[in-house]
């Protein structure tokens, strides 16, 4: 039997079905506007967003045209650019460059320690050597009258010798007429960083405290310091850089391929160590080989009815002589010498260092002496004796001449002044397509204060696998980084206003 239900209770039933129904109603009407209001910034915040990545993308578009530009006009030698602009499309970057006559990052006499602008404050970090020697010019740039926003750009070109830099052994890209291996010997360590222009030189057994890849898509392997295993590389430069190697017949730019030409280019002076030497120096030209001089002058050619130091037998850098033996000896010691420039037919080259601890002291106080194997020249044995403590660079290179592409021997003939001790040479050596062999006396280290800068076979004639040949940075080069060849790059300082 069912029991009657009041209206009384209906009504209060029907009442709280109807609040309940309301409240419903006014949290969903909350919700929903809630929905509405988080909508609605959210299209804000994404039309904001937007805004701000198509300036962002304008600004970054406007830096790579700058680069772009840069690095096509900036790195030649005098250049002279009007203003010019370019322009994407409306609103998407675009740029307004001022104009610069007979530019060159290589010749520039700006120094870190003097600077004639000075904004941004940042704009150069003084380096680690007395003299103050990263040269810089700068260019300047704007974005276009397309943009809302003001913006700057501040190119600082820098330049500076890598191998006083650390860069302390530079594998170019190889000869284009080499044939055969590009290989580097196991026998040398670098305490520095070994840079790679050419994926096809053999460095797999090569130590040194780090590495460089120059392109992405080299695989070139280099040990660790210690030689107990592969490390890995820094892969790739984030930074180009441009090396004062052009050697072509257009106007006058420097490459960022690592091709070497800088022993003697006339198609870009600043990068030819032949046209440095002459700027800071004097040249003195050795090509007859008659008897001259004496055990106290700078520079003696002798004619030996027996060699003092016998030429090599050993394929491929033997050498052969006949007749009397024509040698040339030049004395790093003597505050005479100039700048060597060596054109005649020499069965030798003698460079004699110091062998008393005060000459190796004095040495340092010496200004720096090229010596420079001529491509006419046919000489293809270099001696060194004693040790040597002033700044020295040895140039070899192939030209058109008769020595192009032949063999090196570069042979040492002493033991260290301090017994035990390494024998000590203060060189940057740079040879392009030279096959150059390195001789040292039996239990003899050699330590090389400098670098190495070649684009082909650098051999050790010992066949062990032992460390003999330790390359080690110039940290005082006073002087010397106004005679090396320079790798140039770009800063810029991007400003927005």
């Amino acid at each position: 039997m069912h029991l009657p239900v009041s209206s009384s209770k209906f009504r209060h039933y029907r009442g709280a079905a109807m609040m309940f129904a309301l409240a419903m109603v006014m949290v969903g009407t909350i919700a929903v506007t809630g929905m509405m209001y988080v909508l609605g910034a959210r299209l804000q915040q994404s039309e904001r967003m937007a805004s701000a990545s198509q300036r962002r993308l304008a600004w970054l578009n406007t830096d790579a045209a700058n680069r772009q530009y840069g690095y096509v006009y900036s790195f030649r030698d005098t250049v002279t650019r009007a203003a010019s602009s370019a322009s994407l499309a409306t609103n998407w970057g675009g740029l307004q460059a001022s104009a610069y006559s007979n530019l060159s990052a290589y010749e520039t006499t700006q120094r870190p320690s003097a600077p004639v602008v000075s904004y941004p404050f940042n704009n150069v970090q003084v380096p680690p050597t007395e003299d103050s020697g990263y040269f810089y010019e700068r260019t300047v740039a704007d974005s276009n009258t397309n943009q809302a926003e003001h913006v700057s750009m501040f190119n600082y070109l820098k330049s500076y010798p890598a191998l006083l830099q650390g860069d302390l052994l530079i594998l170019h890209k190889k000869a284009a007429n080499a044939t055969g291996d590009y290989y580097i010997t196991n026998n040398i360590r670098v305490d520095g960083r070994v840079v790679i222009y050419d994926g096809t030189a053999q460095t797999a057994d090569l130590r040194a405290n780090s590495y460089i890849h120059m392109k992405p898509t080299f695989t070139n392997t280099v040990k660790n310091n210690a030689g107990t295993a592969a490390q890995l590389p820094e892969n790739y430069a984030i930074t180009p850089t441009a090396t004062a190697g052009y050697g072509g017949t257009s106007t006058p730019t420097a490459v960022t391929n690592g091709t070497l030409k800088m022993i003697n280019n006339t198609d870009f002076t600043p990068g030819s160590i032949y046209h440095l030497g002459q700027a800071t120096g004097t040249w003195s030209t050795y090509s007859s080989t008659t008897a001259s001089g004496s055990a106290s002058t700078a520079v003696q050619i002798v004619q030996e009815n027996s060699p003092t130091y016998a030429p090599p037998t050993t394929s491929p850098y033997n050498t052969t002589y006949s007749g009397k033996f024509k040698v040339l000896k030049i004395r790093l010691k003597n505050t005479g010498l100039t700048h060597c420039r060596i054109t005649g037919a020499y069965d030798q080259v003698v460079i004699e260092g110091q062998t008393t601890t005060t000459e190796y002291s004095t040495a340092d106080t010496l200004s720096p002496i090229i010596v420079w194997l001529d491509p006419t020249s046919t000489v293809r044995d270099v001696r060194f004796v004693g040790e040597n403590n002033r700044r020295f660079i040895l140039a070899a290179g192939p030209g058109t001449g008769t020595g192009a592409g032949t063999t090196l021997f570069l042979g040492y003939q002493s033991s260290s002044i301090v017994s035990g001790g390494p024998l000590r040479w203060r060189m940057n050596l740079i040879t392009e397509f030279r096959p150059t062999y390195i001789n040292l006396p039996t239990s003899v280290t050699l330590q090389m204060t400098g670098g190495v800068r070649t684009d082909w076979v650098l051999n050790c004639t010992d066949s062990g696998t032992s460390v003999r040949i330790i390359l080690q940075r110039e940290t005082d080069p006073e002087n010397l980084e106004k005679l090396l060849p320079r790798d140039a790059w770009m800063e810029t300082y991007f400003l927005v206003r």
